[in-house]
């Protein structure tokens, strides 16, 4: 809390000025939580005057800071989750976030304001003309931390909640480093108040000042270290993905499908997939229409398929798709499905062929004594099967006309 500001306003105008303090901080933080649709934006709004009803209540009542801070912490993200559906962990996030940089700028703007003035003279300044120069200034500073800090935070969330929660360790050590920032804050706080509005030795000042420019150096190193490790994690990804259609390639697919058949304790499904007439396409339209025609049929394939569904590029026109949550006959209906309403949405230019893939489906079972060449030719012999019998279809329907 503002403690400074608390002792220089009245009651009252230090509520309008939190709420007006509070209403800057929660404009940004939607910006960066990139947060769309006037309904949303409205949810957040009063998610953030809920909350800080809460906390003003806490602080009107002069509890310790400790208890103040584990009261955001844990509150923050229960209201947020309630109004507005965010995972408890963006909603951490938001709260360490908005803690730090409410504290940097009450703090400098703090020492910057005793070393011009006295005490004596804050108690007696005009606390609207005094509200104003503060807000106004900390409405800059907040757009800078915006600029250079917050979206560099935000753009890493995504990044961490996906590598490291999959690593207990790892993600329990950058928990445990954002605990310890929490305590910093909590302890600095106790440090500026002491000085302000108690000793003002200046070897406390010395103290939080220190410690801030280190609370800062830690973040930033934090950061960079984060950022290096998204890098390196862009580059592998691209080096696992098809460059034409986004899928996995087939070298990153052969090291899954060996995990999945030695060291994997759940059963999957596995189907072939074989793109029909694309040596038309290219040799009628082009191999730019051929791409764009492979491209079609998988995207339409992965709009079908849940998240944790993998297609794999195997070969030219040649697809795997590894299920672990479908059946054998689920992923069948799926895939028929989605050859029912191939040709209905084609682009336009594919329209006078005949949009189609075969397919093969097989189901692994953990107990079996099947092998990854087994499953792949069991898969590639029904897929076969599929394609010849499509063939003797259309020579049947020729013969008839």
């Amino acid at each position: 809390m503002d403690y400074f500001l608390f002792n220089i306003t009245s009651d009252f105008n230090y509520f309008v000025f939190i709420s007006i303090e509070s209403i800057i901080f929660m404009y940004f933080i939607i910006k960066l939580n990139k947060i769309n649709g006037l309904q949303n934006k409205f949810k957040q709004y009063l998610g953030i005057i809920l909350f800080n009803f809460f906390f003003l209540v806490f602080g009107f009542y002069k509890l310790s800071i400790y208890i103040i801070y584990i009261f955001g912490f844990i509150f923050y993200p229960i209201i947020m989750y309630l109004f507005t559906k965010k995972t408890i962990y963006i909603s951490i996030i938001d709260y360490i976030y908005l803690q730090f940089i409410d504290y940097i700028f009450t703090l400098f703007f703090a020492i910057i304001a005793y070393s011009i003035f006295s005490k004596e003279d804050l108690m007696n300044f005009n606390p609207y003309l005094f509200s104003i120069i503060y807000i106004s200034i900390f409405g800059l500073f907040v757009y800078v931390c915006y600029l250079i800090l917050g979206k560099k935070i935000y753009s890493l969330i995504h990044f961490i909640l996906n590598k490291y929660s999959q690593n207990i360790f790892q993600f329990l050590g950058y928990s445990f480093l954002i605990l310890v920032w929490i305590g910093m804050f909590v302890s600095l706080s106790n440090g500026y108040n002491l000085y302000f509005n108690s000793t003002q030795d200046k070897t406390i000042l010395f103290f939080v000042f220190i410690s801030v420019l280190i609370l800062i150096v830690s973040i930033f190193s934090v950061l960079f270290i984060l950022d290096q490790k998204k890098t390196l994690y862009s580059l592998s990804d691209k080096t696992s993905r098809d460059s034409l259609t986004g899928v996995y390639s087939n070298l990153y697919g052969n090291e899954l499908l060996k995990m999945l058949t030695t060291n994997s304790n759940k059963n999957f499904t596995l189907a072939y997939i074989d793109i029909d007439n694309l040596k038309r396409v290219n040799d009628d339209l082009g191999h730019n229409a051929g791409n764009l025609y492979i491209c079609y049929i998988i995207n339409s394939i992965k709009y079908q398929l849940n998240q944790e569904d993998q297609i794999i590029r195997h070969g030219g026109d040649e697809f795997l798709i590894v299920s672990q949550n479908k059946s054998e006959i689920d992923l069948e209906q799926t895939l028929s499905s989605i050859l029912l309403n191939l040709n209905e949405h084609a682009p336009e230019s594919l329209r006078n062929f005949n949009v189609s893939f075969s397919y093969g489906v097989s189901e692994y079972h953990i107990n079996s004594n099947q092998t990854l060449s087994d499953l792949l030719e069991i898969t590639d012999k029904k897929m076969y099967e599929q394609k010849r019998n499509k063939q003797n279809l259309l020579k049947q329907v020729s013969t008839i006309k």
